[in-house]
């Protein structure tokens, strides 16, 4: 295990900062689409299309260029799920969600012999993913598919606000930024006090990733900081409403 560099993390945008300037650019796309063409059949195909042709274009992990554009399916399918009131509509299906899943399950299975890493991770075009480019575009279509279905198979469970996966699925954002912190602690740990890295212990140090992430969501402050902007403007808005109130 070695120390990741500032480069590693920014310009070739590595761990989570790939996903944060990710985010910085699909909402900048955001506001420049009109609001009606979320409402629109064409919108998920077109960004289905699309994020299966980015990997002709010659871009990779710079400023996270290539996957803004691999990933811009799942932003947008987000935005079009929460205008057009979809998820209580999936949530009323009768396919058992556990059955997707288990296909899910399986289609993972087959495939995970492949080295794939570099289709799922979105880093590179297709010309540096070592495969022919009709396998890699299949490749991808597999995955972006499989990754749809699973997550349509949470919704379906999540039929009700306090459930498991709603109350933990809140806070994804949350889990994802500080998962990475965590981990590069554990990492130069075991680097500088050269603990085993066995299957046992990798469990045992996954075990105590997650519940360290568990204790550390409940801290109003980490929470306060995934999102402090808005975290400052919904203090000013109940500031302004109590003293309206007086």
């Amino acid at each position: 295990m070695r120390s990741i560099s500032f480069k590693e993390m920014l310009i070739d945008a590595s761990w989570s900062m790939w996903y944060l300037i990710s985010l910085f650019s699909w909402r900048f796309i955001h506001q420049f689409i009109p609001s009606n063409f979320f409402r629109s059949s064409l919108i998920l195909p077109s960004a289905f299309a699309f994020s299966l042709i980015s990997g002709f274009f010659p871009i990779n992990g710079f400023l996270s260029s290539q996957r803004t554009c691999v990933y811009l399916f799942f932003f947008l399918a987000g935005f079009v799920v929460k205008r057009n009131n979809i998820i209580s509509t999936i949530q009323k299906k009768t396919i058992p969600p556990i059955l997707i899943l288990s296909a899910s399950l399986i289609i993972c299975i087959v495939f995970i012999n492949f080295d794939i890493n570099k289709i799922i991770w979105g880093f590179f075009n297709y010309n540096y993913s070592g495969f022919y480019w009709k396998d890699a575009v299949i490749y991808r279509f597999i995955f972006i598919s499989t990754a749809t279905l699973i997550g349509l198979s949470i919704l379906c469970l999540s039929r009700s606000k306090s459930s498991f996966f709603s109350n933990y699925g809140q806070k994804t954002l949350f889990f994802y930024i500080y998962h990475t912190l965590i981990l590069y602690g554990f990492f130069e740990l075991i680097k500088r006090l050269n603990l085993p890295t066995s299957l046992p212990f990798l469990v045992l140090y996954t075990s105590s990733v997650i519940i360290i992430l568990h204790i550390t969501s409940h801290i109003r402050f980490l929470n306060f900081m995934i999102n402090p902007v808005t975290g400052c403007l919904i203090k000013l808005n109940v500031l302004k409403s109590s003293q309206s109130m007086k």
